[in-house]
């Protein structure tokens, strides 16, 4: 996936994109489900590179974006 979050930039580009595979925690309440968490897992193999871990809470709702 590429992913926008509005509120975290690299300190290296400035940039607030990131190419990651897509891990997600749900919670259903019987009407439908949200996500609660996203695992955005690195596709290299270079240990540098860490996952990123994203609580999604109602204060962020629009921080984070998938662009494709």
């Amino acid at each position: 996936m590429l992913v926008q979050h509005l509120d975290v930039t690299d300190p290296e580009t400035g940039g607030s994109y990131t190419i990651k595979r897509y891990q997600s925690e749900k919670q259903g309440d019987g009407e439908g489900w949200q996500h609660e968490r996203l695992t955005l897992m690195p596709m290299s193999t270079d240990p540098q590179y860490q996952p990123l871990v994203l609580v999604l809470v109602p204060k962020d709702e629009g921080a984070v974006r998938v662009v494709g």
